[in-house]
Parts: C-alpha cells; structure tokens; sequence
C-alpha cells in the first residue's frame, strides 16, 4: 500500500461516513470509465478507491484497465500503474505470474525506484523462486538501503533457506536491525519482530545442545512474537507461530529456573492476549 492509500485508509478508519464517501467515487468513477473507456487515470484512481474499499478483485480489473489505456501516459504515470496492478494481483485473490509481470515492467520503467523492485520480489518469494526474490530484494536495497519491507523479506528468506553459516544469520539479523530502527508503523515493526525470532529460533536449533545458549535464543524468540501479537493481535501466523514456540518451550529443561520463569509469564501473557 502506498502512503497515499495507507492515510486514506487511516481516515477511512477513523471518519464517520467515508466508506459511504469511498462507495459514492467508486459509483462515480465508474461512470467516468464507461463514458470514456480510454482514459487511464479514470481507471488507476478507480483502482485505488476500490482498494479502500476492500474489493481486490475489482481493482485487479481497474488497474489492468489503467495499464491497457496507458499509451501516451508519462513514463512516471506508466510506471505507477504498473506497480498498483502488481501490488493488487499480489492481494487476493492472487495471481502472482501476473504479480510479476506488472513488477517487471515497473521495474523497465523505472529502475531506480525501489518499490519495483520490492515488488518484484515479492512475486518471485511467492513463485518459490527463492534466489530470484532475494536478488530483487537486493536491488531494492541498493537503490533505497533501509527499505523496511525489502529487508525483512531478505531476512526472512535467508533464515527459511539460506541460514546455515553464521555469517547467513548475522546478516540476517543485521538488516531486521535496521529495518526496526526504520519502521514506521505498527504492521511493519511486528512483522520485524515476527522476523526476527526466526533468526533466534534457528541460533536456537543450531545450539540446542548448548543450554547456556539455546536458552537465551529461545526467550528471546518467545519476547518478540509476543511484542508482534500485542502490535498487531489479528496476525494468525504470528498467533500460530506464538502457540507451536510456547508449547515446545514448555518442554525445554530449562536449567535455570529464572528463565523459566520468565517463559511461563511469557506463556500466560500469551494465553491473556488470545482470549481478548
């Protein structure tokens, strides 16, 4: 979501009225298309407000429109276009070899911008193209260094199915530091939170025999899915990830009972938190 639509979703959350606002453009930006089907930025803003609406599968078709009417559109206005159709085919209902396309030819257009990029990425991490999505991941990186998206992704992707060496989790635990200090908002520092008890998780795995270590790791796994929930309580997979850590770290033989003790809080204010 681009900032422009991130505030109008914050209005829209917060107004009284804007979604009956939001339902009136969407009616009248319609007509505006059916009255000139070839005008392109008709399509995009009606793309947009449908996003706020919640209707992926209509500003799928929207932005398609957008890119199929572009012709004569400034290269930055093709571009734009191109990036909101492969953000939303990356919504669902999802297509992600469209997700891709669109993604390749922002990027054609525009290669210094780093959200083509990052969405690239994205298309190719969902493809299971994984060498692929952390290559795009990297020239997102390299165009804007502290993409908060962009570096997560590559962390996690790393942790998931690169993370053997010390030096694989080093890195990865350097960009989810930068990407904490960078985030600006609540879904994205969660999702750094969530990403970053990967990274103890496996120092966890590949010390388990080594209490003095595996420990720590494993607290400090539990402390940052538990900070994810409490940022953003409606995230199943941090949920999910939360339940499976705690019921595995009930049956660690902690050897100091200071540690255990404070898992099983961590474990209770979990429980506390699920049943709001």
């Amino acid at each position: 979501m681009s900032a422009g639509q991130n505030l109008l979703r914050q209005v829209h959350n917060a107004a009284p009225g804007f979604a009956e606002l939001l339902d009136r453009a969407a009616v009248l930006l319609t007509t505006a298309t059916k009255l000139d089907d070839k005008q392109a930025e008709a399509h995009f803003a009606l793309g947009d407000c449908q996003l706020l609406r919640g209707k992926n599968a209509e500003a799928q078709v929207a932005f398609d429109n957008a890119v199929k009417h572009a012709e004569g559109a400034s290269p930055d206005r093709q571009f734009q276009f191109n990036l909101s159709q492969s953000l939303a085919y990356l919504r669902a209902p999802r297509d992600d070899a469209k997700a891709l396309a669109a993604a390749e030819r922002a990027v054609a257009l525009q290669r210094s911008d780093a959200a083509g990029h990052f969405a690239r990425g994205l298309s190719l991490r969902n493809l299971k193209k994984v060498n692929d999505a952390i290559s795009a991941f990297n020239d997102s990186i390299a165009v804007q260094p502290k993409h908060v998206g962009a570096l997560l992704a590559r962390s996690q992707l790393i942790i998931e199915h690169q993370g053997s060496t010390s030096k694989q989790i080093l890195q990865a635990a350097q960009d989810i530091e930068t990407a904490l200090a960078a985030a600006t908002t609540d879904e994205l520092t969660a999702e750094g939170h969530y990403v970053r008890s990967l990274v103890s998780l496996k120092t966890h795995v590949s010390n388990v025999t080594q209490a003095a270590t595996a420990e720590p790791a494993l607290l400090k796994a539990q402390r940052d899915l538990l900070q994810a929930i409490k940022l953003v309580p409606t995230n199943n997979v941090y949920a999910q990830a939360a339940t499976e850590l705690f019921d595995y770290a009930a049956k660690f033989a902690w050897s100091d009972a200071q540690r255990k003790a404070e898992s099983e809080t961590l474990q209770r204010d979990l429980k506390s938190l699920r049943k709001r």
